[in-house]
């Protein structure tokens, strides 16, 4: 009777050790992780390659590099950081030019929208810029 309740617990322990060898679910979450990891080692990438050319440039400051020498080991980095973007690209689907001048554009817009406006002296409307006469009251700017 022992034997059998033993055999029992040990299948049982298997069974759930096994088991999530098998579920779907968690594979595709595995695969969804993955991107993410990738994603993430290539911004680590991206940021020592980063790194790289501001040290080299600093080694050439300090004279531990001529120019030539410091321009090739630069076009590398370069070429190398150019095939890290291509790569982020791909993974994420993002092309990351086309963000920055949206990012840009949107800025240049707020900073726009933030610049000071001409407000008459007299009665305080605001006024558009480049008006000599306020257009509520007709005062003079």
């Amino acid at each position: 009777m022992m034997e059998i309740f033993v055999l029992i617990l040990v299948l049982g322990v298997v069974l759930y050790v096994i088991a999530p060898l098998y579920s779907k679910k968690e594979v595709v979450v595995a695969q969804s992780a993955t991107n993410k990891n990738v994603y993430t080692d290539f911004l680590h990438q991206k940021s020592f390659v980063l790194q790289t050319i501001n040290d080299l440039e600093f080694d050439y400051q300090t004279g531990k590099l001529t120019e030539q020498d410091r321009d090739e080991l630069v076009k590398e980095q370069q070429e190398t950081l150019a095939t890290i973007e291509t790569k982020m690209k791909k993974v994420s689907g993002i092309d990351l030019t086309n963000l920055e001048q949206q990012l840009e554009k949107e800025i240049s817009d707020v900073k726009e929208k933030l610049k000071p406006k001409l407000q008459c002296s007299s009665c305080g409307f605001i006024c558009h810029p480049g008006d000599k006469f306020c257009a509520n009251c007709g005062m003079k700017l």
